[in-house]
């Protein structure tokens, strides 16, 4: 709901009332997220680690990475429609499982790859019926992909890496329950 809401007022403010500061905008979010981080940490809902220069050398290449993928979204955004951009960004998924093989060896069932045959598909056909086309939109489309597929396969080594280290309460990260899931209830 949260990612939705969000690309459905990005698309409102940059499309339709020409606003121009896209740079503003991401700090706008990046403050919004920071200040909620702070506020479930402050219920106990989450633990936030101290920030050592291990864990900032490790995070940091995360980070760039995670500033491209919303600029290159923002401007996507501004050139396609949400509903293409959508389609279309079903092909990060068909990039991560390509890298999943290429860098750590892992193989997937038919099926999965059944789904990402559909996927493909379903973008070629939205993109092929896309009446406002616009080459540079798709382009910058590409590379969101790209780059949001590279922020998930470095994610995933960057938390692999830190399961192997303890937490401020001691627990290892993929130990650590989010105070969140457990009010919840999740298992």
């Amino acid at each position: 709901m949260c990612s939705s809401s969000i690309i459905l007022l990005n698309k409102q403010v940059l499309s339709h009332h020409g606003f121009k500061a896209v740079n503003s905008l991401l700090a706008y979010h990046c403050l919004i997220a920071v200040a909620l981080l702070r506020g479930a940490a402050a219920l106990g809902l989450v633990e936030i680690a101290p920030l050592t220069r291990d864990v900032l050398r490790l995070w940091l290449p995360l980070n760039f990475i995670f500033v491209g993928m919303l600029a290159t979204a923002f401007k996507s955004l501004g050139l396609l429609g949400v509903g293409v951009m959508s389609l279309l960004k079903n092909l990060t998924n068909i990039f991560i499982i390509a890298g999943d093989y290429v860098m750590m060896g892992r193989t997937y069932t038919w099926h999965v790859y059944a789904c990402l045959l559909l996927m493909l598909a379903t973008a070629a056909g939205g993109a092929a019926t896309d009446a406002a086309f616009s080459p540079a939109g798709y382009a910058w489309q590409l590379l969101n992909c790209l780059l949001t597929a590279a922020y998930a396969l470095y994610l995933s080594h960057v938390t692999q890496r830190l399961s192997s280290s303890a937490g401020p309460s001691g627990r290892r990260v993929n130990e650590a329950r989010c105070g969140l899931a457990r009010f919840l209830a999740v298992p």
